[in-house]
């Protein structure tokens, strides 16, 4: 629960126990339904991604990018300073952005370093901070938990992160976010 969110949706994180975990296996899929004896009317994977080797360090999760501006040359600079400080992967999950800004999404996607999600939400409920701030600020969960679940088991740490913000280590011995982290 949070806030009283009366003129739109919120968001549910929904957790259960795995009766097949003590065999050691995982689901291929799920259903959700509303009681206990109803029928199952939907059929959701199973996200149960493993590394093979070492867990990846970094991965910043770019939120509901929505930006009718070109912003290209920022999300250049940010993406280039995020390379500097060893970052590992950049997650960003679009609503509507500029022809340009995808453009660079494209070419930094094609060099494996950002995924690139297109998300929607129903069009009853505003996607704009205007419109109804806290339906804004909820929605931006989903991008969240989803990169973060998504990658639980990849990735060692997940900064939620917007192209206006970095992480700027203040000591001349930390020249990456693993100097950072280690020391």
């Amino acid at each position: 629960y949070w806030g009283e969110n009366k003129a739109g949706a919120s968001p549910y994180l929904i957790s259960c126990n795995n009766p097949l975990a003590s065999q050691g296996l995982v689901p291929a899929y799920v259903s959700l339904v509303e009681d206990q004896c109803s029928y199952a009317n939907n059929l959701m994977p199973v996200s149960n991604k493993r590394p093979r080797g070492q867990r990846k360090s970094f991965l910043v999760c770019w939120r509901g990018a929505n930006f009718d501006d070109d912003i290209s040359l920022q999300v250049i600079e940010w993406a280039e300073i995020l390379k500097l400080f060893e970052l590992d992967t950049v997650i960003v999950y679009v609503e509507k952005l500029h022809a340009n800004v995808m453009k660079v999404l494209h070419h930094y996607r094609t060099l494996g370093f950002f995924i690139v999600r297109f998300i929607k939400f129903p069009h009853q409920f505003p996607n704009q901070r205007s419109e109804n701030f806290l339906q804004w600020l909820q929605s931006d969960l989903v991008s969240y938990h989803d990169a973060f679940y998504e990658n639980l088991y990849l990735y060692e740490f997940m900064i939620p992160m917007d192209v206006d913000e970095f992480i700027m280590p203040l000591f001349d011995e930390d020249r990456t976010w693993h100097d950072l982290v280690r020391r």
